[in-house]
């Protein structure tokens, strides 16, 4: 979940993965409100109630002058889908760097392969992938048993599959967990 009526469960996800140690977190999300371009992050710092995270700055900027990103500072530090996360990020994590990530509807799957593949290339290896399923009211278990009646769409404005989630998964770790929230360990733990 990513949304602040279920900060229980947010808490909840992060105390299971609280042992680990990123040195940066690539926080993927949807654009809820498709305010800006297609894929935006945002290189600002963020002041959290907890203190503040350092964005990965150097990264964001070689994925903006690729063009795989915009960077909208704004639109970002709106959407719920990334800051509701971010205080979680600095109590689990105080020492992590952020790539924030949102996308909108419609947004061609081989750009969102093409910026995966460069954050791969780009990422420390303590890099957790934190990347919601763009659901609000289910998880992975409900889309997977619905499939055959034409609910495997995971948000039917976003037009992504769970076949097309799962080749967006593949770029970045073999194992994955059930959890509305799908996470990657760069290092292809289980989460």
């Amino acid at each position: 979940p990513h949304h602040p009526l279920v900060d229980f469960a947010i808490e909840q996800f992060f105390s299971r993965i609280k042992i680990y140690f990123p040195r940066t977190v690539v926080l993927i999300g949807p654009n809820h409100f498709e305010k800006g371009e297609m894929i935006l992050s945002a290189d600002m710092v963020w002041l959290v109630k907890n203190g503040t995270i350092e964005p990965e700055t150097e990264i964001i900027k070689k994925l903006s002058e690729n063009k795989l990103i915009a960077i909208n500072n704004q639109i970002l530090s709106e959407e719920h889908s990334i800051n509701v996360i971010m205080p979680h990020i600095k109590t689990y994590f105080p020492k992590a760097r952020v790539i924030p990530i949102i996308f909108r509807k419609n947004t061609n799957l081989i750009d969102l392969q093409n910026l995966v593949n460069e954050l791969l290339k780009n990422v420390p290896k303590e890099t957790i992938f934190k990347v919601s399923t763009f659901a609000n009211s289910c998880n992975v278990y409900d889309f997977l048993s619905h499939a055959g009646d034409g609910a495997n769409t995971i948000n039917a404005a976003n037009g992504l599959t769970l076949e097309n989630l799962s080749e967006i998964r593949e770029l970045l770790a073999k194992e994955v967990a059930t959890d509305v929230h799908i996470t990657f360990w760069q290092q292809n733990i289980v989460i």
